[in-house]
């Protein structure tokens, strides 16, 4: 959509304010080739989309568009039934080979989406539960590793501070405490 910005330096009730307006007065209408799409929002046939490149152009004023647009259409008018997805397809010039693969790939996403929709509920247990575990093979069949790793890091963890001094330009310093965590 190209416009053109239009202020008016009418002043308001205020003479130091301006009222400012903006109008448009082209439209650029673009036409897209419908082609097989993969939303899984569609229960049933071949979902169908727009191609990213536009096939034809034209300019219009915005008057004309207004008197000539088509009437806004509700959610439900704008459904289209599978066997009118599937003629439009047809006519595009798309193989039935095209419009399965395209169906293949919507059922495929809404199968994974389902798929990842149950298991988000399951995931704070699944955390728990793994937690427990490590800390259970820690404790049991993997403590004389922990034991040596934890030996290791004792001198890098210990609970003492350590004061590092850094001299300025005027002879003052300034301490800096080094923090390290106990667990790794």
């Amino acid at each position: 959509m190209s416009g053109e910005s239009k202020t008016s330096d009418e002043p308001t009730g205020n003479s130091s304010e301006k009222k400012s307006a903006v109008g448009f007065a082209n439209i650029q209408i673009r036409e897209y080739p419908i082609i097989v799409g993969d939303n899984p929002s569609i229960m049933t046939g071949t979902p169908i989309t727009i191609d990213w490149t536009h096939v034809d152009e034209f300019d219009c004023s915005v008057d004309d568009y207004e008197r000539t647009k088509p009437k806004s259409r509700n959610m439900m008018e704008l459904r289209l039934p599978a066997r009118n997805r599937d003629d439009i397809l047809k006519a595009q010039g798309f193989s039935l080979k095209d419009r399965n693969a395209g169906m293949k790939a919507a059922n495929t996403t809404r199968r994974q989406r389902r798929r990842t929709s149950n298991t988000m509920n399951l995931s704070a247990a699944t955390e728990t539960l793994e937690i427990a575990k490590r800390a259970t093979l820690n404790a049991t069949v993997h403590r004389s590793r922990k034991q040596k790793e934890r030996e290791l890091l004792s001198p890098y963890t210990s609970p003492t501070s350590k004061k590092l001094s850094l001299n300025s330009k005027n002879s003052a310093s300034t301490d800096f405490t080094a923090i390290e965590t106990e667990e790794l």
